[in-house]
């Protein structure tokens, strides 16, 4: 079930995807050029270097959603190889 808590902005500033998660007590999302919901999330971890102790990952949303746009067929595509079988 879900549940409603009001944005709570003395966390941070939701402008920010770690300010939007303190908030909003939520993940961020965003809509992706394809229309579908992503939600996303701030990975780190240690970097072995000592002027850059930490690093973050970062995606390039849209360049995954061509990626996987590039991997779907037309639904008469996939029908005739399902049929194929």
């Amino acid at each position: 079930m879900g549940r409603f808590l009001p944005p709570d902005h003395s966390k941070g500033d939701p402008n920010t995807i770690g300010g939007y998660m303190a908030v909003h007590d939520r993940p961020a999302a965003f809509e992706g050029s394809d229309g579908a919901s992503y939600s996303v999330e701030i990975v780190t971890d240690t970097s072995g270097e000592k002027d850059r102790p930490f690093a973050a990952v970062k995606t390039k949303l849209d360049a995954l959603i061509k990626a996987k746009r590039a991997e779907m067929l037309p639904w008469w595509d996939a029908m005739r190889q399902e049929g194929s079988n």
